[in-house]
């Protein structure tokens, strides 16, 4: 589903990844503050959809039309209040039966 589609929705987890600068805003609403904040909402919205558990993520290098880019975090990544780990594979095992744990209360 997309993040336009989540409105009124809830679901028990939720992934968002591409939180990116160059993705989310994304290069074609900085010179529009109101996209910006726009972007903004909708991050939110996504966000609060979320039932149980939700799973934000970055990559720091992408590869965009064949070409290795190194990427920054979206400016969003600072005020959504969780830590961002380090990571060069998925959750541990305690990671998601925590989830599945969180899950399973609702």
């Amino acid at each position: 589903m997309s993040m336009h589609g989540a409105k009124g929705l809830s679901a028990r987890v939720v992934f968002v990844p591409g939180l990116e600068d160059d993705i989310f805003p994304g290069p074609w609403r900085q010179p529009y503050p109101g996209l910006v904040l726009e972007a903004a909402r909708l991050l939110y919205v996504s966000i609060t959809r979320a039932r149980a558990a939700c799973v934000l993520s970055y990559a720091r290098r992408r590869i965009v039309q064949g070409q290795a880019l190194t990427m920054a975090a979206s400016r969003f990544t600072t005020t959504v209040g969780g830590p961002f780990v380090p990571r060069t594979g998925g959750f541990q095992p305690a990671e998601v039966q925590q989830i599945l744990a969180d899950v399973a209360q609702l």
